[in-house]
């Protein structure tokens, strides 16, 4: 495996929270420079397409596709409000993408899994297993995640999970910068950005092994405990699991659920419904126009009298 200085793995760490996970070819020369190179011959770095657009000017952000392509030059021309059509470098169209299934291969190298290991897709594009590899004095059930801020990316990757709920429990590494402390992920002890447990006295991008048992020892202690309840809700509204049964919501959807879970945790048994929307603001006059097109919502919801509450009457708290 090439090296990689710690500056470019961060760079690419950085890369892999985007969607999609891709950079022109002017941005990535100025940020890893020469070590562009072994990125691309390691397979993390493949070429992304060109880009139909670019930024019109200084201080001006709109991406502007009013791209002309001269066949006899060879040249590409952008409209620029001030000064007409000028001229675009190719670098600034030729665009990287990632690789994230190579990433999430490189970090389990970081790891010390064999040359032979190939992580295993849970989710595509999201979430890997890295097998278990040795983390202290024993091993460790790794799992390799992007774009856990994301709250679709989260919702897939957290049902996903829901499903290893009885295996050991995992470390969970992320290419984010940061997680927030609040979150809780099924089947999963430790949630461990990649970048706070790169060696700290090396230029070369590695992961120092005892630096992370720290820390996985440290995130164990400060999980939030959290009892096996019959009805629990994530703090966004997007999963939501009833008497063994889960279910996952989105946006608007999302809130309404979590709002009526926190009347019925604080034993509030109906709510009005023209309150609930209100609260969200939804456009919605009713709760199955809020609902609309998602299937099985009536058996989380009951609506009655221009009141509704989460369908756990027989739950108790």
């Amino acid at each position: 495996m090439s090296d990689l200085s710690v500056r470019a793995f961060r760079f690419l760490l950085g890369l892999a929270e985007s969607e999609p996970p891709r950079a022109t070819a002017e941005i990535v020369a100025e940020e890893i420079g020469g070590e562009q190179a072994a990125a691309v011959a390691q397979g993390l770095l493949v070429p992304g397409g060109n880009r139909d657009g670019v930024a019109a000017g200084p201080g001006d952000g709109a991406l502007r596709p009013i791209l002309a392509f001269d066949g006899a030059s060879g040249t590409v021309t952008c409209f620029h409000p001030d000064a007409g059509f000028v001229a675009v470098p190719a670098e600034a169209l030729r665009t990287w993408r990632l690789d994230t299934a190579r990433l999430a291969e490189f970090v389990g190298r970081m790891l010390g899994l064999p040359a032979s290991f190939r992580p295993t897709p849970l989710v595509d594009g999201l979430l890997w297993d890295l097998g278990m590899p040795r983390l202290g004095r024993a091993g460790m059930p790794v799992l390799f995640a992007r774009r856990l801020g994301d709250e679709t990316a989260r919702g897939r990757i957290h049902y996903e999970l829901d499903l290893h709920l009885g295996k050991k429990p995992s470390l969970l590494l992320t290419s984010g910068r940061r997680v927030a402390a609040d979150l809780v992920l099924p089947a999963v002890s430790a949630v461990v950005p990649v970048a706070e447990t790169l060696n700290r006295t090396t230029a070369v991008a590695c992961i120092d092994l005892p630096r992370l048992a720290a820390l996985v020892g440290q995130r164990q202690a400060a999980a939030p405990s959290r009892p096996d309840l019959p009805v629990d809700c994530e703090a966004d509204g997007h999963w939501l699991k009833i008497n063994g049964t889960t279910y996952t919501f989105r946006g608007i959807q999302a809130q309404i659920i979590r709002r009526l879970y926190e009347a019925w945790a604080v034993g509030q048994e109906w709510v009005r419904v023209q309150d609930v929307l209100e609260d969200v603001q939804s456009g919605a006059d009713k709760i199955a126009e809020a609902f609309k097109g998602k299937k099985g919502w009536k058996d989380v919801i009951e609506v009655r009298d221009g009141n509704c509450r989460l369908r756990v009457s027989s739950v108790e708290r």
